[in-house]
């Protein structure tokens, strides 16, 4: 058991450390390719390793210190992500276009990878809280990035996409109601899983602007309704629902459903 507990703790220390290198060679590797000056490349390697260094951070700080498959694969994501947040500076500098083909391409499987995490932990039995919350942040921050060239190229609306997340957690802090749980609902949990699609496809450079303007409105106007519906439901709770509702059914709650959606 003491070698078990021991060889787990290391395989954390190593998949820690495969993100922050993986991040670091992917940065260099796309700022090389795009030829871009080397203090613009310098910088925005930097910036992508910004993600993957808090969450491996995140994984060192566990108690106790492990990793599962279910997390080497949102790990993997978490390095996608900060490919997309270095094209993201150097699309911002001019290097490359709001919308490129290589912040879609990269940004593709960073996002068909967020149904992959779960079921490996279904299937491995290995769900975890703080998997949970790694796969949360990891969706949120991943929109958040892809949301400030589109805000820029399609329409500033997008920008609402990849903050109303956060928008929402700042607002629990000052209403205690929103902290409370909600029961599954299959309308919150599609329209959450539908925002990373959209913010995606409205990446392709041959998409119609039009088109993408289109698609991130209506997208965003169902997660307004989405979101309103919830904080409405929880204001007007007359008391919140007991906390064994959320172990009774992982990601039904606001922030579940964004890591699982």
């Amino acid at each position: 058991m003491h070698q078990t507990k021991q060889d787990g703790r290391r395989r954390a220390v190593v998949d820690a450390a495969l993100t922050v290198a993986g991040a670091a060679i992917l940065g260099a590797a796309l700022t090389l390719r795009a030829g871009v000056p080397s203090p613009h490349a310098v910088a925005a390697t930097a910036f992508g390793l910004v993600v993957p260094t808090v969450a491996a951070i995140s994984v060192l700080r566990r108690r106790p210190r492990l990793t599962t498959a279910a997390d080497r694969v949102t790990l993997t994501r978490i390095v996608l992500t900060g490919g997309c947040a270095t094209l993201v500076v150097l699309s911002l500098w001019g290097d490359l276009p709001l919308r490129s083909w290589p912040l879609f391409v990269m940004a593709l499987p960073a996002y068909l990878l967020d149904g992959v995490d779960g079921w490996v932990a279904r299937r491995t039995n290995t769900a975890s809280a703080a998997g949970g919350r790694l796969d949360m942040e990891s969706d949120a921050v991943l929109f958040l990035i892809l949301s400030v060239p589109l805000s820029l190229s399609v329409g500033p609306w997008v920008l609402g996409i990849g903050v109303m997340r956060y928008l929402f957690g700042a607002a629990s802090w000052w209403r205690p109601a929103l902290r409370g749980s909600l029961a599954f609902s299959r309308f919150r949990r599609i329209v959450a899983g539908t925002q990373g699609g959209v913010l995606v496809a409205a990446l392709i450079p041959v998409l119609p602007v039009s088109v993408a303007a289109v698609a991130t409105a209506v997208s965003l106007a169902l997660l307004m309704v989405s979101f309103g519906r919830d904080v409405l439901t929880l204001e007007n709770a007359d008391a919140p629902p007991p906390r064994d509702a959320d172990q009774a059914h992982p990601g039904s709650a606001r922030q579940g459903d964004w890591a699982h959606g």
